[in-house]
């Protein structure tokens, strides 16, 4: 993933590779070709949020507890 093109955004847009409104973990986002680097910059610039361990989400979301229950549905055993 180019970052280059968030230069000047307060948000992601459409061009991140992964949907914007829910969570996805670490490995979703490697798949998707954003290094465990790029994860970290982009939750210490602000467009992600760690919401527990190896789950993020775009920081535009917002909160909620359906937000909460998918981000734990994605690392909790069935």
């Amino acid at each position: 993933m180019d970052l280059t093109q968030l230069d000047g955004q307060a948000f992601l847009d459409s061009a991140f590779p992964l949907t914007l409104d829910h969570p996805f973990t670490t490995a979703q986002a490697t798949a998707e070709g954003i290094t465990r680097t790029q994860v970290s910059w982009l939750v210490d610039l602000g467009f992600l949020r760690r919401m527990i361990k190896g789950v993020y989400v775009a920081a535009q979301a917002g909160d909620s507890t359906m937000l909460r229950c998918l981000a734990l549905g994605l690392v909790v055993p069935e």
